[in-house]
């Protein structure tokens, strides 16, 4: 889909930022010129400065904005909201002023904020609450660019893999409803953007229409939508490419590689936490692909964290030894990788590359050696090597 420029954004009513002014002073001095420029600001040493408050919203998320870098334009004056997306900014003259705000979300969504005026008097107490507009007012500024009836819908959405929440360029969306004359059907086509976005835009409402989406050889079932006339209807959809991997292993102590008992062992940014058996095994299932990191501790040992990245369909088998004394550790055993596709989930913490019988039987009619076989297995660091012996 075609990126419109930052200056064609701005120029939307939709795009602007909503700001709610809970207190606002009846009067105060311009700080512009006639022709609209603003001028130096200046006041007296005694003059009480105003402030600003208020809170940031991602309206697209139905959360508040952390980090987010609010400013009072012609100004210097800027601060950042907290964790709960509130700010405070102090020491503005009076005068009238625009507030704009930046974050990398609003990069995400390429759209731009608007920057609403408000009026500060000495010593004034003003509430603005800034918001990044919601996906449908969004929506609504992209179809108004291309034109259209006024009154007609538009449907619109984000392709995700159901696992990891990475969005799918390129995924073919169709739209299908009907013409209204002679019952004939009209299907529409898009593909998504960089971020897995699409949108049909000037669809007519108030009647039923078949969404579906496909990406390689994988395909959706219709979904049958039913936007209003003159509204935006947001429609996301999970395809499953990515599947669930398994990490299991060991906890031993670095110096006699003596197991460990009770050591904890979790992944961060995920529910996955486990105590080590008497044999110092722990496993993890249904975690999706990518990057892990793991952290493994235990009372009179060092904390240890490592980085894994375990793919789609795979069992990680490793080792994790801990040490005692505050030492630069070398890095995780990997004890072994393979295809967790009919895989038996086993003993916990042993050797899991090999084929399993399905994988062994697709390969027979191929091979003619265990050689052969072993090279067919694909199987990672494995090298096979012939070595032939004269008879005597």
């Amino acid at each position: 889909m075609k990126r419109l420029s930052f200056a064609m954004l701005r120029s939307l009513r939709f795009l602007t930022a909503a700001a709610v002014f809970l207190t606002l002073p009846a009067a105060a001095q311009s700080t512009r010129d006639a022709q609209g420029s603003r001028t130096s600001v200046a006041w007296e040493a005694d003059t009480v400065p105003a402030t600003v408050t208020g809170v940031v919203y991602d309206s697209t998320r139905a959360r508040r904005l952390a980090g987010a870098r609010v400013a009072v334009i012609g100004t210097a004056i800027s601060g950042v909201t907290d964790s709960a997306g509130a700010y405070r900014l102090e020491g503005i003259p009076p005068g009238d002023y625009s507030l704009t705000f930046h974050h990398s979300r609003i990069q995400e969504l390429g759209v731009s904020p608007g920057s609403p005026m408000v009026r500060l008097e000495e010593g004034a107490q003003l509430r603005v609450d800034l918001a990044i507009p919601s996906r449908e007012t969004i929506l609504k500024g992209w179809c108004a660019l291309e034109g259209g009836r006024l009154g007609t819908a538009h449907v619109g959405g984000v392709v995700r893999d159901s696992l990891t929440q990475v969005p799918f360029p390129n995924a073919r969306v169709e739209l299908d409803l009907a013409s209204g004359q002679g019952g004939s059907r009209i299907r529409l086509e898009t593909r998504t953007d960089a971020e897995g976005r699409f949108r049909f835009c000037n669809v007519g409402g108030d009647r039923w229409m078949n969404l579906s989406v496909s990406f390689g050889n994988q395909k959706l079932e219709g979904a049958a939508v039913r936007p209003a006339s003159g509204e935006a209807l947001i429609h996301d959809f999970t395809l499953r490419l990515s599947h669930e991997v398994r990490i299991t292993g060991r906890v031993v102590d670095r110096e006699t590689l003596a197991p460990i008992e009770g050591a904890h062992v979790d992944v961060l940014g995920t529910s996955a936490e486990a105590l080590t058996d008497e044999k110092g095994r722990f496993g993890f299932a249904g975690l999706p692909p990518g990057r892990h990191v793991l952290v493994s501790e235990f009372l009179g040992y060092q904390e240890r964290v490592d980085t894994l990245t375990v793919f789609s369909r795979e069992a990680l088998g490793v080792e994790v030894r801990l040490s005692t004394e505050p030492i630069a550790l070398e890095p995780l055993v990997v004890l072994g990788r393979s295809r967790t596709e009919e895989m038996p989930w086993g003993e916990l913490g042993t050797r899991m590359d090999g084929l399993t019988r399905s994988e062994i039987q697709k390969l027979v009619p191929r091979v003619q050696t265990m050689a052969e076989l072993l090279r067919n297995a694909n199987i990672p660091g494995l090298n096979v090597r012939e070595v032939t012996f004269k008879d005597e």
